[in-house]
Order: structure tokens, then C-alpha cells, then sequence
């Protein structure tokens, strides 16, 4: 199993892990026993509900790895992104800002991602018009830049209380429509010798949802799972993007998150042999601060 499969049963396991407690939790609607700690009482569904806000700012370091294959104008071969030594985990910022009101809300995100390494070969390769002998120095650069903005609306919602306690359990379910764009370049240069680069701008429309689950005004997890496609001319971009995080609200303004990030990516450009592509992933954990308004 590839590296970029490996994250995505990871990924899609978080998520199908939360979205079946969801589902257990809604099942469940037998009156209280004596002793029970929720209360899923038709009179008590929606008394309560978790800390509203109408503006969250989320600053963020992922730290993903890249994952797939890469390929420039020209011969038309598709090369690992192991074999050009741009695959190790690095740091990205990343940053996403939510307005709500009511059940609407929007929602932008944006990230920026690079790798440059300068290695020897290790085995001959050939890539776009390059040729690389094994052992040979050779600097390799992967860029990409990618924002989103998705408009959602809550479609669905429930809420436990929890007895005695002015707290509970709620879950939450919004629908998304939005689009995302892609900057992208990838450069190779043979120290000493030729060098090759290509860079192209892509951009899809996407749908999506997000499953949150609020618990006792202090906790928050969140599944986000989005995906879209667009093809025009000689150039399509696809992308999957799963996101689980789990959220800590220190105070009512501040709070922290950790999670997950499976981002898949399929980005073509040109025809045949004369084409720009990359065909991979960037998988990792992020943390991020929490600002709510």
C-alpha cells in the first residue's frame, strides 16, 4: 500500500470513528433510567446549546508530508516524489477564518507549502526534458499555494442535556458549497548542469460537510470532509480533503485544536507527453490557537 493510501485509511477511519458515535448517540432515544447522566427526553431535546460565536480565527502550523508522483513538459514520465527527496514532513502555515450567523456561516482557508533540497540521485531518472545520472547533485523545489472558501448552512441538529448540570451534548451537521484554487511549480535544477521548471494556476468547485460535536462548553470535534473537481481545455484539478480535529476551549475566547489532514490532490496541465502533473497527497497533524468573538 502506497503512502498517500496509508493516510487515507488513517483519515477516513478518524472520520467514520466520530461519524459512528454520532450515529449511536442519535439512535439512542429510550427514555432516562434512574441514574442515567443525559437525558434524550423529547421535552429536553434542544434546552440545551453549546457557546455561540459570530467570528473564530484559527492560525495554524501543519506539518504534512509529501506524498506521489510529479511529472514536467517533455518526456512525459512520471517521477516519485521519494526519488527528487522532496517526501520529508514540513511545516506549513495555515490559517482559516469562520463568520456565522444564525445557521449560515462562511468560511476561508488558505495554506502555503514548499520544499527545496538539494541531493545526490539516487538512481538515474528522467523527468520532463531532464536527464539525472544516479549520484548526480540536483536541487529540487515543490511549491504549492492553496485558498478555499466554502459557504455553509447547518441542516441538522441535536442536543442532550445532561442532568443537574447546566451543560450537555450537541451535534451539529452543515452543507457546503464553495471552490478552491491552486498555485502550483515544481523546479528542477541539475547542479552544474540543465535545469527545468513549470508553474500553473488551478481551480475547482467544491461540496462538503462538516460534523461538529460540542460536549459540556469545553470541547469541540469537528470531522470535515470536502471534495471537488473541474476540467477545462488542456488542464483538471480533483481534490479530497479530510479534516479531524479535536478542540479545547480554555476560556470562552480562547482555545486550542489538534487534528488531522489528509489533503489528495490530482493537478493536470497540457496533453501527452507536453504536461505539468502532479498526482499525490500532503498528509499530517496541524495545531492551531483558537480565537472566538
Amino acid at each position: 500500500m502506497r503512502g498517500k493510501d496509508r493516510s487515507f485509511v488513517v483519515a477516513f477511519g478518524l472520520a467514520c470513528l466520530v461519524g459512528g458515535g454520532s450515529c449511536l448517540a442519535q439512535s439512542d432515544s429510550s427514555p432516562d433510567a434512574e441514574g442515567d447522566q443525559y437525558s434524550l427526553d423529547e421535552e429536553t431535546v434542544l434546552a440545551w446549546e453549546p457557546p455561540e460565536y459570530t467570528l473564530q480565527v484559527e492560525p495554524m502550523l501543519w506539518r504534512p508530508a509529501l506524498q506521489g508522483d510529479v511529472s514536467l513538459p517533455g518526456s512525459g514520465s512520471k517521477v516519485d516524489v521519494e526519488d527528487l527527496n522532496i517526501d520529508e514532513p514540513q511545516l506549513a502555515p495555515f490559517v482559516e477564518v469562520t463568520y456565522r450567523s444564525d445557521a449560515w456561516q462562511v468560511r476561508a482557508s488558505g495554506f502555503g507549502f514548499e520544499n527545496d533540497t538539494t541531493h545526490r540521485a539516487r538512481r538515474a531518472i528522467n523527468i520532463g526534458e531532464l536527464s539525472i545520472a544516479e549520484d548526480e547533485r540536483v536541487n529540487s523545489e515543490f511549491d504549492l499555494f492553496s485558498a478555499q472558501l466554502v459557504v455553509a448552512k447547518r441542516i441538522w441538529r441535536r442536543s442532550f442535556d445532561a442532568e443537574h448540570m447546566d451543560s450537555g451534548v450537541a451535534l451539529s451537521l452543515d452543507l457546503g458549497l464553495g471552490a478552491r484554487v491552486f498555485d502550483y511549480e515544481l523546479d528542477i535544477d541539475i547542479l552544474g548542469g540543465d535545469s527545468q521548471s513549470d508553474d500553473q494556476f488551478f481551480w475547482h468547485p467544491m461540496i462538503g460537510s462538516k460534523l461538529s460535536i460540542d460536549m459540556y462548553d469545553d470541547f469541540t470535534i469537528d470531522v470535515d470532509i470536502n471534495f471537488g473537481y473541474m476540467e477545462y481545455s488542456d488542464t483538471s484539478a480533483a481534490a479530497l480533503d479530510i479534516l479531524v480535529g479535536f478542540q479545547w476551549h480554555i476560556t470562552e475566547n480562547i482555545g486550542t485544536q489538534m487534528g488531522y489532514r489528509f489533503l489528495y490532490m490530482d493537478l493536470e496541465d497540457g496533453s501527452s507527453n507536453d504536461r505539468l502533473e502532479f498526482d499525490g497527497a500532503l498528509a499530517g497533524l496541524y495545531w492551531s490557537l483558537v480565537i472566538r468573538f
